[in-house]
């Protein structure tokens, strides 16, 4: 049994997402483009300082966080 000090009574606290369809509509909108920004600005670091890309799990994530930025809890990680 585990001792009363090992006991983790805190809880994350749910994100609130958006449920409105016309809202989901606009924030899948606005993500997308500011995922093209991300993914631009990506770019042009690599090229301007002639870097050697290498597609990484971070990058995925943050793209991915952008993507889903207040519709999905898991924005920016994997769910199993």
């Amino acid at each position: 049994m585990a001792d009363q000090d090992d006991v983790r009574h805190s809880r994350a606290v749910e994100p609130s997402l958006i449920t409105d369809l016309d809202k989901v509509a606009v924030a899948e909108a606005r993500n997308g483009l500011q995922q093209i920004d991300e993914a631009a600005a990506i770019v042009e670091h690599y090229v301007s300082e002639k870097r050697h890309f290498n597609l990484r799990p971070s990058t995925l994530f943050r793209l991915h966080r952008i993507a889903l930025d207040g519709l999905n809890g898991y924005a920016g990680f994997f769910a199993s």
